[in-house]
């Protein structure tokens, strides 16, 4: 047990660091939470749902869409073992 879920762990992280990430942008920072985050703008990787936080309000050459939480499905959804 503790070996399938140390495998499937180990199979997340290096998933994440090799992505080629597919943003969506999630939602803008105002007020006294960019003070205490030090960014701007959230985005979530579609693939390996890494978010990503970001100092400027900039729209990423590689954002392909709004991110919709109700229809995501769970980054290990594919994962079959």
């Amino acid at each position: 047990m503790k070996e399938n879920a140390a495998r499937r762990w180990m199979h997340r992280l290096v998933r994440r660091v090799f992505c080629r990430h597919a943003l969506a942008w999630v939602r803008n920072i105002h007020g006294d939470e960019i003070n205490a985050t030090g960014c701007r703008t959230v985005w979530i990787c579609e693939k390996c749902g890494k978010c990503i936080y970001d100092r400027d309000y900039v729209l990423k050459s590689s954002a392909i869409k709004v991110y919709d939480p109700t229809n995501a499905k769970s980054p290990d959804a594919g994962a079959t073992e």
